[in-house]
């Protein structure tokens, strides 16, 4: 429309409430293994977003960027996971564990009246899958995490009213430690070892904005305890 445009922050913003509705079944066998399996419901009202809110300064009409309490909404789903060490094996290799989860959410949250959008930063999929080694002072950590696309921003940073989005993402990180005495443990971590790209679009994946590569990280450290 033309509008000159501004940044602002939002001293008029209500608190983001919600009713929580949470049923989860959980089963527990051997030292440290476990299952479960929930559904969930949440009602939330005044979700906190990005907007744009046209103001009035010196008579003239700018298009202003702010935080924006968004309608009623809900979101609902399921989760699952398991933990399960092979203590059943013979030593070393009843260290050795695996652990997993999913959860499934959809959510719809009032735009404005009559225009319903997913809740920003929820993707619909996720899942973990991690493989574990537990056994005397040595500790190790193997573990893929994905998530599937979802709405990033509202009004987001590339075009004014236009919604900005994260494709979907996975990383595999790792992690060894090893407890020298009572006091000190020594530590190894890689994070994102496969060197994932972080990329947001509007509105479709065509309509690239941002490809961020964190790179591939690795730590060792020696840590005391007293």
């Amino acid at each position: 429309n033309g509008r000159p445009t501004g940044s602002s922050g939002n001293p008029f913003l209500a608190p983001m409430t919600a009713t929580a509705y949470d049923l989860t079944l959980e089963d527990y066998w051997g030292t440290s293994n476990m299952a479960f399996v929930g559904v969930f419901k949440k009602d939330i009202k005044g979700y906190q977003a990005s907007g744009i809110e046209a103001m009035n300064f010196g008579g003239v009409v700018y298009d202003i960027g702010t935080s924006v309490n968004l309608g009623k909404g809900t979101v609902k789903g399921i989760e699952a996971g398991v933990t399960q060490f092979f203590d059943f094996l013979p030593d070393p290799f009843k260290g050795f564990g695996v652990q997993a989860n999913y959860t499934y959410v959809n959510s719809e949250v009032e735009l404005k009246p009559g225009s319903l959008i997913p809740l920003p930063k929820l993707s619909k999929n996720s899942y973990n899958l991690i493989a574990l080694y537990e056994k005397g002072p040595l500790q190790a950590r193997l573990a893929y995490n994905w998530r599937s696309a979802y709405l990033d921003q509202v009004n987001g940073s590339g075009v004014f009213g236009a919604n900005q989005y994260a494709a979907p993402y996975s990383s595999l990180d790792a992690s060894v430690s090893y407890q020298i005495n009572k006091i000190f443990t020594l530590s190894a971590d890689a994070v994102n070892l496969k060197n994932s790209m972080y990329h947001t679009y509007v509105e479709r994946p065509s309509g690239g904005l941002l490809w961020q590569l964190n790179d591939r990280r690795y730590s060792v450290s020696l840590k005391a305890s007293f």
